[in-house]
């Protein structure tokens, strides 16, 4: 079995980004298997799941940040230039800026560790792999060292959707012309591409990418593209996540839930109002955020409703579960973090503009925000610890590893900070802005820019190794699995590189735009498009599994994958999708417009809404087991869950911790700066990104 398995992937729990993010959809990871971090997507494969089956793997953290305190903010250093989300790693926050500059900050101190500046922005955020931060800039795809942020790769991507890149065995899931693709992580070599444009990273699952497009959801085999399955074709999937039996999506206002093996419906939930976060799902429950204020937690059983978290205002970017919390920043600069469970407030903190979705990596919290910071918060309280202005605003979550925290930003940057103190690293400059999360691997960035490129950058320094033209804007983060970097873009191309030289691969061409991040598990790339296809592809070789296919669907949010299902977030519901058939297992009830990628446990699924609404819905059936409403959206920041914290970042800056029991609140802490990304969360720590990076302990 190639890739990483549903095992495997339950137990490596790290964005985005896991996107995060909008296109980086639920970065709520990034990292090596055994980083013990986790940021977008919840792994190098942007499979969403936050779960652990047997006490294998690297568990779920068991706690985050204890009252919030923000530790420190990496801030963008010119005004309007907003950060577009961090990678987190080795304790260092890599944060990418609308200006073309990646930075590394210091975890701890918030530091400038060092910075890459791109010739194009960084639109979306970086991920980070072993000693790697992979970051998309332009038409470029970038692998920089995250010692230094020397220039290991890169890759031209092409025209294309930019999502954060997925990185799993290998690989970087990303958007190649287009296309969802994965590029070998050594040198960005195209491993595979498909048709898919994916509408946000896609989740992956045992060696199976899901992920919604304009055609629906789509499974797709890691190991060579291959489309396994698609569903509700005609639909357009906005974004996906899966957790062990579902994959859910969001189409406008419906949440939907497929079965992983074949995509058949399980259950599909209207909410009501159009969903601006794509679905996250995390013990049982999916989240999802609403346009407005809402976030809204759904049964991963059933779709029905839990809770609302009505306080939020202008849900953007995914939420972060993490240990029973949900972190949604919003447009206002809120940073929100609600009980998974009930949705009760923990804690908020409110910034100026608007806020990405945190990224919890141990105690600490970060998050970027619209002013252009990047804030580091006491998980546990939201006290800020730190604060680091980029030169843009972070739009992509952070990839965390080995204490670095790698990101990328709309000024044309890959950026690689140093976790403890936020203090950066190295910068490096891509072709275009980074708006979703970097994905590290294996000492390598790999990630995606607004111009078609993939880059790969050596982790430690920046320096570029190799990067690819996908042709397309890549605004999904890519997908690393053995060997093959899989990068989505909006042109409707999975591409599949390969890490070693960003060589193509293969491709898979859904036909639309792929704007989120794919997900691979075993040996399988879920992809979404903004044609309302989602669809299993073989990693190997691109060929099509399954689809399902969503009418009148755009999908633009990573799907989760579980163990046994794909959960997408469909506009104002959540669907989960059969993993190895791709039909529909459930469709949660209608929530609101959803704008998040899914957070999920084995039990639940976490998603926020545009009206700031944080939802969790049992896993098994959609259900809503709780919502908490938090005043602001969460539009841009997915869930990040960790055992009894859900971590999610609100557009108004603030970061917040929920409970996963009943949705109340921990705590919350303002980044002042928006929450533009999803969290990551690494040794209780909690990075996140806006108009910078914010370290929350």
């Amino acid at each position: 079995m190639t890739g990483v398995s549903r095992r495997e992937y339950l137990g490596i729990v790290a964005a985005s980004g896991a996107a995060g993010l909008a296109g980086c959809g639920f970065l709520p990871f990034g990292g090596s298997e055994s980083a013990g971090y986790w940021t977008f997507g919840g792994d190098l494969a942007r499979t969403g799941s936050l779960t652990v089956p047997d006490g294998e793997g690297t568990p779920v953290p068991e706690s985050g940040p204890s009252d919030g305190t923000k530790q420190w903010t990496y801030e963008t250093r010119a005004a309007g230039y907003e950060p577009t989300g961090a990678a987190v790693g080795d304790g260092t926050a890599y944060v990418g800026s609308e200006a073309g500059v990646l930075t590394a900050i210091d975890l701890g101190s918030g530091d400038i560790e060092w910075e890459v500046r791109f010739d194009s922005g960084l639109g979306v955020a970086p991920a980070v792999a072993d000693d790697t931060v992979y970051v998309p800039s332009g038409n470029t795809l970038y692998a920089l060292a995250t010692g230094d942020g020397s220039e290991r790769w890169q890759v031209d991507t092409g025209d294309g959707k930019s999502f954060s890149p997925t990185v799993v065995d290998g690989r970087i899931l990303y958007s190649v012309d287009y296309n969802l693709a994965a590029l070998d992580t050594d040198d960005g070599t195209v491993l595979w591409s498909t048709d898919i444009s994916a509408n946000a990273a896609p989740a992956v699952r045992d060696g199976v990418v899901y992920v919604g497009s304009d055609r629906g959801v789509a499974a797709v085999s890691v190991a060579d593209g291959t489309q396994q399955w698609t569903a509700f074709d005609g639909s357009t999937a906005e974004g996906v996540d899966v957790d062990a039996d579902n994959v859910y999506f969001t189409e406008g206002a419906f949440v939907t839930a497929l079965t992983r093996d074949d995509g058949s419906r399980q259950w599909r939930h209207e909410l009501g109002d159009n969903i601006a976060v794509p679905p996250t799902v995390a013990d049982g429950t999916v989240i999802v955020g609403l346009f407005g204020d809402r976030i809204v937690a759904l049964s991963a059983a059933d779709g029905s409703e839990k809770w609302r978290y009505d306080e939020a205002f202008g849900l953007e970017a995914s939420v972060t579960v993490a240990d029973g919390t949900v972190y949604a920043g919003d447009a206002g600069g809120t940073l929100h973090v609600v009980s998974l469970s009930d949705g009760s407030q923990q804690w908020t903190y409110e910034d100026n503009l608007r806020m990405h979705k945190p990224v919890v990596v141990g105690d600490t919290v970060v998050a970027t925000g619209g002013t252009g910071r990047i804030f580091a918060f006491d998980r546990g309280s939201g006290t800020k610890q730190w604060v680091v202005q980029t030169y843009m605003r972070v739009e992509s979550a952070p990839a965390v590893v080995d204490g670095t925290v790698y990101f990328g930003d709309n000024d044309r940057a890959v950026r690689a900070v140093d976790a403890a103190d936020g203090s950066e690293q190295w910068v490096k400059s891509v072709d275009a802005a980074v708006k979703c999360p970097p994905t590290v691997r294996d000492g390598t960035v790999y990630v995606g820019d607004s111009e078609g490129m993939i880059h790969a950058l050596n982790a430690a320094n920046g320096k570029k190794q190799w990067s690819v033209d996908i042709e397309h804007r890549v605004l999904g983060s890519p997908a690393v699995v053995d060997g093959t970097v899989y990068a989505p873009s909006d042109a409707g191309h999975l591409v599949a590189l390969d890490t070693g030289d960003g060589s193509e691969q293969w491709r898979y061409e859904p036909g639309d735009g792929i704007l989120a991040a794919p997900a691979v598990v075993d040996g399988t790339v879920y992809v979404c498009d903004t044609d309302g296809n989602v669809a299993a592809v073989a990693a190997g070789d691109g060929s099509e599994q399954w689809t399902a296919s969503i009418d009148e669907a755009y999908l633009e949010y990573t799907p989760a994958v579980g163990a046994d299902h794909l959960y997408v977030p469909i506009d104002e519901t959540v669907k989960a999708y059969d993993l190895e058939s791709g039909d529909e297992a459930w469709e949660s009830d209608e929530l609101h417009i959803l704008r998040t990628a899914p957070a999920i446990t084995d039990e639940m699924v976490y998603v926020g809404d545009n009206d700031g609404t944080l939802y969790a819905l049992e896993a098994d059936d959609g259900d809503v087991e709780w919502s908490t409403e938090m005043g602001q959206r969460i539009n841009v920041s997915s869930p990040l869950v960790t055992v009894d914290t859900v971590y999610v970042g609100t557009g108004d800056g603030e970061l917040r911790a929920l409970g996963t029991d009943d949705g109340e609140e921990q705590w919350s802490v303002s980044t002042q700066s928006g929450v533009e990304t999803s969290p990551a969360i690494v040794d209780e720590k909690l990075y996140v990104g806006g108009f910078g990076l914010t370290a929350i302990k």
